[in-house]
């Protein structure tokens, strides 16, 4: 009888199939990785003024004099020095470099100068300038009398 009833539940048995499932990933990364971190670009309040050149040093046109870390403008443009992005200075001239200390005449009506320096008209400005002063002076002027 029990071969009887194991032959008949013969065709209703069932055998397990594998059943193949996909489990679907992400195409894209979440947060950063390590390519795409964002550029920490540092303030400049932790470091000290940046020179690349020294005074009474020769310098090439073109060539870099200062770079203003901070959002103040230490150092001004003098005699053949240009005034490049975020305060760089860079000679338009081959010759020293030198830095001065020159009382400055500010013009008081720009809203700019009046946000800044405001309370202080009247008062003698002194900035520091950065000059490049060329090697082969130009002789254009001839002296006439000595005072």
């Amino acid at each position: 009888m029990v071969l009887s009833l194991a032959n008949s539940f013969k065709g209703l048995l069932v055998t397990p199939k594998v059943i193949s499932t996909s489990v679907r990933n992400a195409a894209k990364k979440t947060g950063t990785s390590t390519r795409n971190k964002p550029i920490r670009k540092n303030s400049g309040f932790c470091f000290p003024k940046d020179f690349r050149k020294q005074e009474n040093e020769v310098v090439e046109k073109g060539s870099i004099l200062y770079i203003s870390r901070v959002q103040r403008l230490d150092y001004h443009p003098g005699l053949n020095v240009g005034f490049g992005a975020r305060g760089t200075l860079f000679a338009m001239e081959k010759g020293k470099m030198k830095i001065t200390v020159e009382k400055c005449n500010l013009n008081w009506k720009h809203t700019w100068v009046q946000a800044n320096y405001a309370g202080q008209e009247g008062l003698p400005m002194y900035k520091k300038h950065i000059h490049v002063i060329p090697e082969e002076q130009h002789y254009r002027f001839k002296q006439v009398d000595e005072v």
